[in-house]
């Protein structure tokens, strides 16, 4: 990876982390402080509290994938023969400023028109307090369009990188290589479905309502999105290990066919352990793993996934 290049693009986002940080909690303690003064009581703390916790929890993830992706480079050389240069062009364009700036400045317009519309924060009383007490919903947008380009950009890098693979090893840890970051992007969907619980906390926790089919419907849309995502991102990797796979057999089947032949022809008792050995062989083969993870990863996952839906299924018979 080019380094001076990293250097420069991580500095921009180091700061920018430190700054968001710094306001999203500046703006609760200037709530709290502000609502001494005019003896003001929040009626809903618990939803300015669980906003501020989601919108830091988003800049927080927003730079653990930053750092998990900047270490992908030792992953990719296991992959690629020489792959440095292509993966510091991805991921340049992953953590893209200008594209990740202009849609997080879009979303938040979207975001406050949407607050303007349903007055927003209107249980704060009128001014300051009420513009302090908006500003986080608002947010919301901005970190929404901060994570939409990096989230289709990962799936383009996944599936570029499927195509580029020149070697693969099944049996390495799980800690490298092709598993490490297969896992990685399981990891990436928990951290945004953790984040997607938030929000429907705090919502919940607010004085908005919508309806149960409206709750359920944006659940399933949500909890669909994440799965194809989940599931693109991770098929990708798993068409290069079968492909991997594939080669291997077709090896084996060449391999052992010559030697059954030679068999047939020649019946020897060296022939014949050397055939035993190849059949062990491709029992082995027959092992390879063609997903990079194991079940109770699988099921860990889709737990996560399918607990919006699961949740909004409850909040509906609980509504009747």
């Amino acid at each position: 990876m080019n380094v001076t290049s990293t250097k420069w693009h991580d500095s921009k986002w180091l700061r920018l982390y430190w700054i968001s940080i710094l306001v999203v909690w500046l703006l609760f303690a200037l709530q709290i402080f502000l609502g001494w003064i005019d003896s003001f009581k929040n009626p809903y703390p618990a939803t300015s509290f669980l906003i501020t916790i989601m919108l830091t929890g988003v800049v927080v993830g927003y730079r653990w994938a930053n750092l998990r992706m900047a270490a992908f480079h030792t992953d990719i050389e296991h992959l690629i023969g020489d792959g440095k240069k292509w993966y510091a062009i991805e991921f340049g364009e992953i953590f893209n400023w200008t594209r990740c700036v202009s849609l997080s400045a879009f979303f938040t317009l979207v975001a406050s028109i949407i607050a303007i519309r349903i007055h927003i924060a209107s249980w704060f009383p009128q001014g300051a307090m009420r513009i302090l007490g908006g500003i986080p919903f608002v947010l919301i947008g901005t970190a929404f369009g901060a994570c939409l380009w990096p989230g289709y950009r990962m799936s383009v890098f996944v599936y570029r990188l499927s195509s580029r693979i020149e070697r693969l090893n099944p049996f390495a840890s799980t800690s490298s290589g092709i598993f490490n970051i297969a896992r990685t992007f399981v990891r990436f969907e928990a951290v945004g479905i953790g984040l997607i619980l938030l929000f429907g906390a705090a919502f919940l926790k607010s004085p908005y309502r919508l309806s149960n089919r409206v709750i359920l419907w944006s659940a399933i849309t949500t909890s669909l999105v994440w799965t194809f995502w989940f599931f693109f991102t991770q098929y990708q990797i798993h068409k290069a290990m079968v492909e991997y796979k594939h080669n291997k057999q077709d090896w084996f089947s060449e391999s052992y066919e010559k030697q059954l032949s030679l068999h047939v022809k020649h019946p020897d008792h060296k022939e014949f352990e050397r055939l035993e050995r190849l059949i062990a062989l491709k029992k082995e083969i027959e092992l390879i793993p063609v997903w990079p993870f194991d079940t109770r990863v699988l099921l860990t996952s889709v737990g996560l996934v399918l607990t919006p839906v699961m949740g909004a299924v409850i909040q509906r018979f609980i509504g009747k």
